[in-house]
């Protein structure tokens, strides 16, 4: 997240359009449709075109119809891309995607955990994990995965406040802590 005031946009967004959404019957649909915008956001070329709108309405219109017509979307949709270009808001676009997810998938029952790697995942190694942490906790997970290039090695994982620590330098610190102890 950017700022307090840019999760605070986001969110007061997701809880309309949720709720909106859920009135109507199609939460279902708008939710698939931003799973697609996530997928959609993680290419560097749509990151690019969004990087470039913040100069213009003209350019954020430009950009939101791009994703109408790479998505497909729902028309509930279309209509929230428009108030968000109308409002000025698609700057706020990639953290509007993480809260409505976030929020929906919560409400389904899922579990949000994030996971700090030192290097990029396979989609293999991210199904094998998330299908294990499923079966340890017993509950859906819905992973979110960071590379974190202060880590050399291992991986942190935070599930709302609580952080843990798997990382090198964490166990380096606990040998020390160890080492020290034993010898006064």
């Amino acid at each position: 997240m950017s700022t307090f005031a840019d999760r605070h946009i986001a969110e007061r967004c997701v809880c309309a359009l949720s709720e909106i959404a859920e009135r109507i019957g199609v939460l279902p649909e708008v939710q698939r449709d931003f799973e697609s915008l996530q997928r959609a956001l993680a290419t560097p070329e749509l990151r690019t075109v969004l990087a470039n709108c913040r100069a213009s309405v003209s350019n954020e219109s430009r950009a939101a119809q791009c994703l109408i017509d790479v998505l497909d979307p729902s028309p509930l949709m279309v209509q929230f891309l428009g108030f968000v270009v109308e409002q000025r808001l698609l700057v706020f676009l990639e953290e509007i995607v993480h809260w409505f997810l976030a929020f929906t998938r919560t409400k389904e029952g899922y579990k949000s955990l994030t996971f700090f790697t030192a290097a990029p995942l396979e989609e293999s190694a991210i199904a094998a994990l998330t299908s294990q942490l499923q079966e340890a906790l017993g509950q859906k997970i819905d992973p979110t995965f960071t590379v974190d290039s202060t880590l050399l090695s291992g991986f942190k994982v935070r599930v709302g406040s609580k952080t843990v620590d798997f990382s090198f330098r964490s166990h380096l610190k606990h040998l020390k802590n160890e080492l020290e102890g034993a010898h006064p």
